[in-house]
């Protein structure tokens, strides 16, 4: 019971953090980089609430970044429900958002004019350990793709969150975010 209202705690606070980041818009003009990263992480926070960890407690691999016009997203997320449950997940969150309170693509692409283009990808980590010259370990990490999940504003615009949010679960919903999205596109074990 004790660790229940540690985590109790813990939650609440978490959701404070997000709801201060989010305060600030993305606007498309910044005056330095880490101005810039600060207005993304409020962005990705009060639409898509993809990430439920602070910046500095993420792993290295997992990012947020404006590419040109294009927000991406790297999710450390080992595939180990099944495809089509990662799929459905991996959809719904870029189309309502992964917390109650978001709303999704569409509710970001009316917030930040500049973003075109979102593009969420479910990373894997490996990593290996090689000795070195002088004589100790050094550990090599590779970031390696399992899905990446891409929407347009253009098709955003036509997409209904509150529709969405009914009806992307159950056995459907991986069939149905493949037909939703741009770009679905499944990168383990060679499988497409």
């Amino acid at each position: 019971t004790a660790m229940r209202a540690g985590m109790n705690r813990l939650g609440r606070i978490l959701t404070v953090v997000v709801w201060l980041l989010a305060m600030t818009p993305l606007s498309a003009h910044s005056n330095s980089r880490a101005e810039l990263d600060a207005q993304l992480e409020a962005t990705v926070a009060r639409h898509l609430g993809i990430f439920v960890t602070l910046p500095t407690q993420r792993d290295p691999a997992e990012h947020i970044a404006l590419e040109g016009t294009t927000l991406s997203l790297g999710f450390l997320r080992p595939l180990a429900k099944g495809l089509s449950t990662d799929i459905c997940d991996g959809g719904r969150w870029l189309l309502v958002g992964r917390l109650e309170q978001t709303r999704g693509a569409l509710s970001l692409f009316k917030s930040a004019t500049k973003v075109q283009r979102i593009r969420l990808q479910f990373v894997d980590v490996r990593t290996t350990v090689h000795p070195s010259a002088k004589g100790v370990y050094e550990q090599h990490r590779t970031v390696i793709p399992q899905i990446t999940f891409e929407i347009s504003r253009e098709r955003a615009l036509k997409l209904d969150p509150k529709v969405l949010r009914r009806t992307l679960k159950g056995q459907r919903c991986s069939s149905l975010v493949r037909s939703l999205l741009d770009k679905v596109s499944v990168e383990i074990g060679g499988a497409r």
